[in-house]
């Protein structure tokens, strides 16, 4: 482009930057309307939490990745996986107790 100075070009480059991220973000959201996190499988809560009990540090470490990958582009996305974990083991730790308490041997249908 004839004409356009650094300060000019670095400005055009933020801006899209910020577009990039936020339409990404957007559209993240609209994928995950139907309540589930996007990029994961659904699956049964029992199933679920058997899967979480049997993490090793390296799968804690994969999700983590998914988690920042979700915000790629975004100048908080560390804090913002962080805080996407959190909320993970909260709902493990949710679902932990629910089975916990269910009478056991009573289907439910």
């Amino acid at each position: 482009m004839a004409g356009v100075g650094a300060k000019e070009m670095e400005g055009y480059v933020r801006e899209v930057s910020q577009w990039y991220a936020e339409t990404r973000l957007w559209l993240i959201e609209r994928l995950e309307e139907d309540g589930y996190p996007y990029g994961m499988t659904p699956k049964p809560e029992t199933q679920q939490l058997i899967e979480f009990l049997n993490m090793t540090p390296q799968d804690h470490a994969d999700l983590f990745a998914q988690f920042k990958e979700r915000y790629r582009g975004l100048p908080d996305a560390y804090n913002r996986a962080v805080a996407d974990m959190e909320s993970y083991r909260q709902d493990m730790a949710k679902i932990h107790l629910k089975v916990a308490t269910e009478p056991q041997g009573v289907v439910y249908g």
